[in-house]
């Protein structure tokens, strides 16, 4: 794999998120994906196919996508970090603001995300769901 598919996967994953689109999203994972949100315990575990899109699904609809904007992105064969500004409404009340967020995105041989690392800011998170 050379940088340029590596990017391309990523743009993939990140175009069909800001469009809020599960099941494009979801199709950018493997069938035994890990995906964690660091700092919490909502989700933190492996999936299958199903439950990938449950999990987008129920992240797409809490967290709506509206712009991103990168910051910065590191490419080592497989392994990809990517910093990001990130504007986001939080539907349960519909409070919009703008966060940075910083992955860390395992790929396997297919191009497909085996693991995901997200870090965000958990205590404004955390305000935000308690007001909900």
């Amino acid at each position: 794999m050379d940088r340029s598919q590596i990017e391309q996967a990523l743009n993939c994953l990140y175009e069909s998120r800001l469009d809020n689109d599960t099941n494009r999203c979801a199709c950018c994972f493997a069938e035994d994906a890990n995906i964690s949100i660091a700092g919490t315990e909502s989700v933190n575990t492996k999936l299958g196919q199903a439950s990938i899109r449950d999990v987008v699904d129920q992240l797409i609809t809490i967290w709506h996508w509206e712009k991103r904007e990168n910051i910065h992105v590191i490419v080592d064969g497989l392994n990809v970090a990517a910093r990001y500004d990130l504007t986001v409404v939080y539907t349960p009340t519909n409070d919009r603001f703008t966060t940075q967020i910083m992955d860390h995105i395992e790929f396997d041989e297919n191009l497909k995300i085996k693991h995901i690392t997200e870090f965000v800011d958990t205590a404004l998170i955390a305000k935000l769901t308690a007001s909900a």
